[in-house]
């Protein structure tokens, strides 16, 4: 069974025909958008030419806006038509080819995908990418996170291209909430105006380190001195090459034999924020001052101990999960009777490599490749973000590769697209400060779990240097809407304020003028369906143009030969440079499909209003979150 998607000769294929449909709608968008608009005008023009003309001519006149507006409607109504009867057109070559137990255009679309892929024919594909900017001084540092491939690693070449603003709706210093808002969606896919912008306006909250599919990520946990739970050290020697850093612990000492009066703790974060505990009773016992400390921003898992007779108490304050080198606290004596004091010191300093309470340290010998792996079991073809953060201390060069792993001791996992779910760090170009870094990344279902992820130095760091990691997460990502981009958050040391604030840019070139069609008349966004955009056969952009141009097809797409035949002489024509430049000597021919920089919520597809677009899906609005932070290493791929 095989479609004869185009003929390069007799121009009989069903990529001929449907391209024929498609030009027909685009001419409609461009007489709507253009020549009716530009007719009215040219009336209004010569009207004005009248020196002072009679009431009676100027109400014949008036009209003319309404004759505008009704022809713009009898061209929807026309558009929809064309596009019904293409998915019409569609489905019955694919029942012709192969009876479906199920006649709908989601079906018929899918048979199509699948036979292209086994005959390796293809579209010119729409080139599409995403960043982020950070647009204010931001006082916490959540990592936005973002990829424009979806589960199978294809790009999401129906994404909307706009600005998402992307902002703290509700604080917290664990899970802060983060929406994210687009523009405003022309919901008619068929109009002149498509798109204007996705419409995704929806919200999520930031992963904190306990959120994470990865157990002991922030390494706060160890059995055995320096061996962090959950982990196995591959290359290096515990204690000498990888250790943890201690958190820092600190005493408080209340003396002098208080009989009544208050006092109170205050603390100094590292953005230099100073919080107060509520006054505490003159002989408060060690849990009432851990509550209180918890009950601070940044500590709620600090732990206090205490020693001695009260009043007269030493209280250890040993700062779990809390950034590496504290600052001391201090306090506000209210104390009364006897001659009370308060005495406040460092028994434990944290290491300022550490980024929030513990870390694993790299201590660099110019030799050791250190590695270190831990167990995932993950869903397929499902888009994952790993991040985490660094810091170097001291200087020289090294490499750091994070890496999804097929074994211990493997190879580098890939995508179904061949790409690696890896990412390399130069360590040598970091600066003084923490460093966010993240990569997206996906199994293909032929993967064997479990999978690991490896953190090891590809090029031993040098002697007179230290890499700290800390906060290292795996977290599911999640399409803000149908086919857009994928978002992930991860919460920071630094509680997020609602002052804080970003831009998500997402570009589109849509120059896969097929693709482009596809997704309008048969809204593919919607049921997030791609055609194949890399294979051995071309289906070139240039069948939408003018019948007159189509000798110039055939000779522009001497890679295929008439009648589904896929045999090429110019085979492996998958990139999109070769794409762009057939695409562009079609684009002047649909005005519509010209129109870059925009965004859909892939709402239903209004006008493929047929036997089939009871199929159509509507567009969900969906959320993540994802913050900013000081100097990021990223691959968003």
């Amino acid at each position: 069974m095989t479609i004869d998607y185009y003929d390069a000769v007799n121009g009989d294929g069903l990529f001929n025909i449907l391209a024929k449909l498609f030009n027909a709608v685009d001419v409609l968008n461009t007489a709507r958008d253009q020549t009716i608009p530009a007719a009215i005008q040219d009336v209004w023009r010569q009207f004005d030419k009248l020196v002072d003309p009679s009431p009676e001519r100027l109400d014949a006149m008036e009209g003319l806006p309404d004759a505008q507006e009704r022809a713009a409607r009898s061209l929807d109504s026309t558009a929809g038509s064309l596009a019904a009867i293409a998915a019409d057109y569609l489905a019955r070559v694919v029942e012709e080819d192969s009876p479906q137990a199920s006649t709908t255009l989601t079906n018929a679309l899918e048979y199509l995908i699948a036979q292209m892929e086994k005959d390796a024919y293809y579209v010119d594909p729409n080139v599409v990418a995403a960043s982020l900017t950070t647009t204010s001084t931001n006082v916490g540092d959540p990592a936005i996170l973002y990829t424009t491939k979806r589960g199978d690693g294809r790009n999401l070449e129906n994404l909307i291209a706009e600005r998402i603003e992307v902002e703290v709706v509700a604080e917290s210093a664990t899970n802060p909430t983060i929406n994210f808002q687009g523009r405003l969606a022309e919901r008619n896919i068929l109009s002149e105006d498509w798109p204007t912008g996705s419409g995704v306006d929806t919200s999520t909250s930031a992963v904190d380190p306990a959120d994470s599919l990865l157990s002991n990520g922030d390494f706060e946990d160890e059995a055995l001195a320096n061996q962090p739970d959950d982990w196995t050290i591959d290359v290096g020697t515990v204690g000498t090459h990888v250790s943890l850093t201690d958190a820092e612990v600190q005493t408080i000492t209340r003396g002098g034999t208080p009989t009544a009066g208050f006092w109170q703790v205050r603390y100094t974060d590292s953005a230099g924020l100073v919080y107060t505990t509520e006054p505490l009773a003159f002989d408060a016992s060690a849990s009432t001052l851990q509550t209180e400390l918890q009950a601070l921003p940044g500590l709620s898992a600090v732990t206090v101990t205490e020693t001695g007779t009260s009043p007269n108490l030493t209280y250890t304050v040993t700062f779990t999960g809390v950034a590496g080198n504290i600052a001391q606290l201090t306090s506000i004596n209210g104390l009364t009777g006897g001659t009370p004091t308060i005495v406040h010191a460092t028994t434990t300093q944290g290491d300022d490599g550490a980024y929030k309470g513990k870390a694993l340290k790299i201590t660099g010998d110019g030799a050791t490749l250190v590695a270190m792996h831990h167990a995932l079991t993950l869903d397929y073809e499902k888009v994952y973000f790993c991040h985490f953060r660094t810091k170097r201390v001291g200087v020289g060069a090294g490499e750091l590769r994070a890496e999804i792993i097929d074994g211990i001791g493997g190879s580098v996992t890939t995508d179904k697209q061949a790409s690696a779910n890896s990412l390399i760090v130069n360590v040598g170009t970091l600066p003084g400060a923490f460093n966010s870094h993240f990569f997206a990344f996906r199994l293909k279902r032929a993967q064997a779990q479990p999978v690991y992820l490896r953190l090891r130095m590809s090029t031993a760091l040098a002697a007179s240097a230290n890499l700290f990691i800390d906060e290292v997460t795996i977290s599911a990502g999640y399409e803000l809407y149908p086919s857009g981009p994928i978002v992930g958050c991860v919460n920071g040391r630094t509680a997020a304020k609602k002052t804080d604030l970003w831009d998500l840019y997402t570009t589109n070139d849509r120059l896969g003028l097929l693709q482009e069609w596809f997704n309008r008349c048969f809204d593919m966004a919607g049921k997030r369906l791609l055609l194949p955009s890399s294979g051995t056969t071309l289906i070139p952009d240039s069948l939408t143009t003018i019948e007159e141009s189509s000798s110039t097809s055939s000779s522009t797409s001497s890679s295929s030969t008439s009648s589904g035949s896929s045999s090429s002489s110019s085979s492996s024509s998958t990139s999109s440079a070769s794409s762009a430049s057939s695409a562009s000597s079609a684009s002047s021919a649909s005005s519509a499909s010209s129109k870059s920089s925009q965004t859909t919520s892939s709402s239903s597809c209004t006008s493929s209003a047929s036997s089939w677009s009871s199929q159509s899906s509507q567009s969900s609005k969906s959320s993540q979150t994802t913050s900013s932070s000081s100097s990021v290493s990223s691959s968003s791929s």
